[in-house]
């Protein structure tokens, strides 16, 4: 006979000797009977420690989960759990303030609190936020019976299954997304109302823009006019002058405007643009080559906008004195690159006449009379000084023996006007 069916005999004869009788079992000495209950008290003795056990346990259990759904339920930010249909399984009191309602919302897309735009955002990143919440957030604005504004901030974070809190709610297959959410409904409407203080100032600089425009246009006009009724060659040539370097700061502000709302200017485009427009304001000048070097370089609109004028004044001088008529080489070469210390070179250089006679032509004066490049005939480069040293810059001009080269190292950031 086998222990357990020993052990089977032993249990009925506990059983009939509790009810006053005394069984005989079969096929066992009184030894054998006496240890196998022995052996099955021990048995009972162990099963009653181990339920016990399992009794401390699930008490143990009952009290942590009560102290999670506490932790979820007075949790000072809301909480919302979602599934992969979209629906909210589970959100704790903050959250049902957020939304304004005191009742359950289990079983309920979460579309139903937002607005109907909300709703159709949520619907459009609702799969790439369930599959890959991390650092991602999305704000909705929630439908509130009483029609006030408030907007609700939700960032995610995925889980595998559902939380010990959430045992009373429908099963459902395709993992959970918990959500946080707080109100950031003050935070929007500062955001909508700086935005809406930047787009007006934009227009109102747009307008003030297209006003300096429109002034210096009618300036030009004016001295265009003056100096052709004046009756001094001097004077015309001087209000001729005036009225190019005018048309001057005209390119370079338009220049600038077409690239409004942009922090910084690459130098190497705008100058290149720059040149552009000059060599088509020249246009009665053929046969001038221009070769440009550019390093890209950002600088503020500040400076970019007195780089113009100082190339601007440079390579207009050299279009129109540097080359005589029977000159072959004719060419403008026009460089900018990074120096040490954070600083940069601006190198126009041609292959004219030299910088005494261009100075000379500039000035009207016949070259035997020819003045210094510091003399009283050379406006343009006092000019060309002048804006330098609003950059806190230095400017070099030399004789090459082929032509003239001007240099002019500057801050990039240092210009202001």
């Amino acid at each position: 006979m086998s222990k357990d069916d020993l052990r089977k005999r032993a249990e009925s004869y506990l059983e009939a000797r509790s009810h006053g009788a005394e069984p005989e079992v079969s096929g066992a000495t009184a030894e054998d009977r006496e240890a196998l209950i022995q052996d099955l008290q021990v048995h009972q003795v162990e099963l009653k420690l181990q339920n016990e056990e399992l009794r401390d346990a699930y008490a143990r259990l009952e009290e942590s989960s009560q102290e999670y759904v506490d932790l979820f339920e007075r949790a000072p930010m809301g909480l919302v759990v979602i599934d992969a249909a979209g629906i909210v399984r589970r959100c704790n009191d903050t959250f049902r303030q957020l939304i304004g309602s005191e009742g359950s919302e289990c079983d309920r897309p979460l579309t139903d609190f937002v607005t109907d735009e909300s709703a159709q955002v949520w619907r459009g990143r609702f799969r790439a936020f369930f599959t890959r919440p991390e650092e991602k957030q999305i704000d909705l604005e929630l439908a509130l019976p009483d029609r006030r504004r408030r907007v609700i901030r939700l960032v995610g974070q995925t889980i595998d299954a559902p939380p010990r809190p959430l045992r009373g709610a429908t099963p459902r297959k395709g993992g959970v997304l918990m959500l946080v959410a707080f109100e950031v409904t003050d935070e929007i409407i500062a955001r909508e109302q700086s935005r809406d203080l930047v787009a007006e100032k934009e227009l109102l600089l747009r307008e003030m823009r297209h006003r300096t425009q429109n002034h210096l246009v009618t300036i030009q006009s004016m001295l265009s006019f003056q100096a052709a009724h004046a009756g001094n060659s001097a004077v015309a040539d001087a209000l001729t002058g005036a009225g190019e370097r005018i048309r001057a700061m005209l390119f370079v502000n338009e220049i600038l405007t077409s690239r409004r709302g942009q922090d910084a200017v690459d130098l190497a485009t705008y100058l290149s643009e720059l040149l552009e427009r000059i060599g088509q304001a020249q246009m009665a000048l053929a046969g001038i080559t221009v070769e440009t070097d550019f390093t890209s370089l950002s600088v503020t609109a500040d400076t970019a906008f007195t780089l113009g004028l100082i190339v601007n004044e440079l390579v207009t001088n050299a279009f129109k004195y540097a080359f005589p008529p029977d000159r072959e080489d004719k060419t403008v070469r026009v460089a900018l690159r990074p120096v040490p210390d954070g600083r940069a070179e601006l190198i126009v250089c041609d292959t004219g006449v030299g910088i005494d006679l261009i100075v000379a032509a500039a000035a009207g004066t016949p070259n035997h009379d020819a003045p210094s490049a510091g003399g009283s005939g050379g406006f343009g480069l006092h000019l060309v000084e002048g804006l330098v040293g609003q950059m806190d810059g230095t400017v070099a001009i030399e004789n090459t023996g082929s032509g003239t080269c001007c240099r002019v190292e500057f801050d990039p950031g240092s210009a202001t006007l």
